[in-house]
């Protein structure tokens, strides 16, 4: 048999027959959990959270609320329907009368555009959008600034639309082109026409100019047309006519002048007055010459006399009509006539010795052109430039120094010799022989030696430099660089190709690293260099800042680190630090080379990355290039 086992309160209501039904709890409230199906269900308030389907009726005598209802709603009886008068998909809605919609044929909305069709509208308020379409027929009050107006189109706005002057301007016009006109004939309506069009309203005088030529005159050639003529041109001093001139009239001027010939049947004159200027006269309407003095009329003919030959001149012919003139010279005068033309020969003057204190010299004077004369005096004076001086019209040198003049003559004086010069005197001042005295400015003069300079002023014989001719002694240390500083321990060139041969060292200061336990110092080894040692000396400790060493272990070339050999703790550390390594690579390839044929780097490793330190790296090597041929 099965027992049920009630716990805590229960509460028993009705006649008890052992149902569940009859253990419900009817004075508190209950919450049923789970599917439940219940037959019926009544109550003053009963809460359904979830879902509830009902598979009957459900009826109330009273109201039953929600905020939604769903389904269908035919047989509800007491709703106020409306009917729909048309049937246009998407019209809009506008009430007809109490139980009537109409659809709207010519308004409608499909979601995105409100379509007016063929209706206006209209409103007392303003009707706004960010943009508008179609015809803009019958708006007013339309501000310029209002409209887009399109670049170079010709309108512009100032308080109002208005055309636009400072559109570009046309280079030329073609007849095609267009041009705005206000239409007289059509109400001064705005149309178009062509420049053409425009060009063909004239009537011209003239539509054909020829020979369109500068300064030409121009002369009708016809109906509308003009000839620019070639051989008729005004340059706006001179007419000039190509061709013949005629009239049946008077030609006047104030000015008569011919270039061409003038017939003497073709003027005739009665009185010629008015043609005759000066050193003419009127003889019965023809021209005659005035003449006077050495000049006169014979057989129609104007003539020199021989009254015109004066003092220095002499005629030939007949003492009326002379045929020539000569010129009368004077012997030793200077002058002479050659090929019929006087000219000077001062071969015909008369000798003479000149006296340079008293006579005078001819010359042409560049101020004004003439021939003029001067003292020799001052002639010489002016002469003189530098060295010279004039001596009554002679010239003589001016000395001073240990210039002198003996004899007519220009000498050295004795004076002239100064310190580490001698001479060897002649008569009075004179220097036969100028000589270099050594000892006057070089000090051990010894046979041999080599001289260096020992002042501005001075040389000195060294004592311990000497060339004996085949052999070069040195007594102390030899030392040399090139211009860059860098020691040259010996250079020749050698062989007959010009191969060259140089021993030399190279120095450099350098930091060590402080981001790494190995460096590369790029460019330590160069073209042509054979190296053979490196001096290296610690110049600033090589330190870390904890117990790690960082002192160098190896030196070397990338490819062969330790070329220069491997170091111990502190061979190369501390400041003061310094030795001399030899080269020697383990092999012959690459950068791990006896001969480099191009630009190395030097490596350095250390045991540990150092933080601080500096060294002082001394190459020794040679420098050889090979044969050139």
């Amino acid at each position: 048999m099965s027992y049920n086992i009630l716990n805590k309160n229960v509460n028993f209501q009705g006649t008890t027959q052992g149902t569940v039904e009859d253990l419900a709890d009817t004075h508190s409230d209950q919450t049923i959990s789970g599917l439940k199906t219940i037959t019926h269900l009544t109550g003053t308030n009963v809460k359904v959270t979830n879902d509830i389907n009902v598979f009957g009726n459900v009826s109330a005598s009273v109201n039953i609320s929600a905020s939604f209802f769903y389904g269908d709603g035919s047989t509800l009886s007491n709703i106020d329907s409306i009917s729909f008068d048309g049937s246009t998909a998407n019209g809009i809605l506008t009430f007809k009368d109490a139980d009537e919609a109409s659809v709207e044929s010519s308004l409608t909305f499909d979601g995105s555009v409100l379509d007016f069709k063929t209706t206006s509208i209209s409103g007392s308020g303003n009707i706004s959008g960010s943009t508008f379409w179609g015809s803009g027929a019958g708006l007013t009050g339309i501000l310029g600034s209002a409209v887009t107006l399109a670049s170079g189109g010709g309108i512009t706005d100032s308080s109002g639309l208005k055309l636009d002057v400072g559109v570009d301007a046309i280079g030329s016009l073609n007849i095609a082109d267009k041009i705005l006109i206000f239409d007289a004939d059509g109400g001064d309506a705005v149309k178009r026409t062509t420049a053409g069009d425009i060009a063909g309203l004239f009537d011209p005088v003239v539509s054909t100019f020829n020979g369109q030529t500068l300064h030409r005159v121009v002369t009708v050639g016809g109906t509308e047309t003009i000839d620019g003529e070639a051989n008729l041109t005004f340059n706006g001093s001179v007419l000039t006519i190509t061709g013949d001139v005629s009239g049946s009239q008077v030609i006047s001027g104030s000015i008569g002048h011919f270039v061409t010939r003038v017939e003497a049947t073709a003027i005739s004159l009665g009185d010629a007055t008015g043609l005759a200027g000066l050193g003419l006269t009127n003889g019965s309407g023809e021209l005659d010459v005035q003449v006077s003095g050495a000049l006169h009329i014979s057989s129609d003919k104007v003539a020199i006399s021989g009254s015109f030959a004066g003092s220095g001149l002499s005629f030939a012919g007949a003492e009326e009509g002379i045929s020539s003139i000569a010129i009368n010279l004077a012997s030793s005068s200077g002058l002479q006539l050659s090929s019929g033309e006087l000219s000077v020969n001062l071969n015909s003057l008369g000798t003479a010795t000149p006296l340079f204190s008293a006579d005078s010299i001819v010359f042409i004077d560049a101020d004004d052109g003439s021939t003029k004369k001067s003292a020799f005096s001052n002639f010489v004076a002016t002469m003189a430039g530098d060295g010279l001086v004039n001596n009554s019209g002679r010239f003589d040198i001016n000395v001073s120094g240990a210039m002198a003049l003996q004899s007519d003559k220009l000498v050295l004086s004795s004076s002239v010799a100064g310190n580490g010069l001698e001479v060897a005197a002649g008569d009075g001042q004179m220097v036969n022989t100028l000589s270099v005295k050594v000892s006057d400015f070089m000090g051990n003069g010894v046979n041999n030696r080599i001289v260096t300079a020992a002042d501005a002023n001075s040389m000195n014989a060294e004592e311990n430099l000497s060339f004996g001719g085949t052999t070069l002694e040195l007594t102390g240390t030899l030392a040399t660089r090139d211009t860059g500083n860098t020691a040259i321990i010996m250079e020749s060139t050698v062989g007959a190709s010009g191969s060259l041969l140089l021993m030399r060292y190279k120095e450099i200061a350098h930091t060590c690293t402080t981001s790494a336990a190995s460096e590369d110092i790029a460019d330590f080894f160069t073209t042509n260099m054979i190296p053979f040692a490196l001096g290296i000396r610690v110049t600033t400790a090589i330190t870390r800042g904890d117990a790690s060493s960082p002192h160098i272990t190896k030196i070397g070339t990338v490819n062969d680190d330790d070329s220069f050999g491997t170091f111990g703790d502190n061979d190369l550390e501390q400041a003061g630090d310094n030795l001399v390594t030899s080269y020697h690579p383990a092999n012959a390839t690459g950068q791990n080379t006896k001969w480099f044929t191009s630009n190395h780097e030097l490596k350095i490793t250390y045991a540990a990355q150092p933080a601080a330190g500096a060294l002082r790296l001394g190459l020794y090597y040679y420098e050889i290039t090979p044969p050139t041929s």
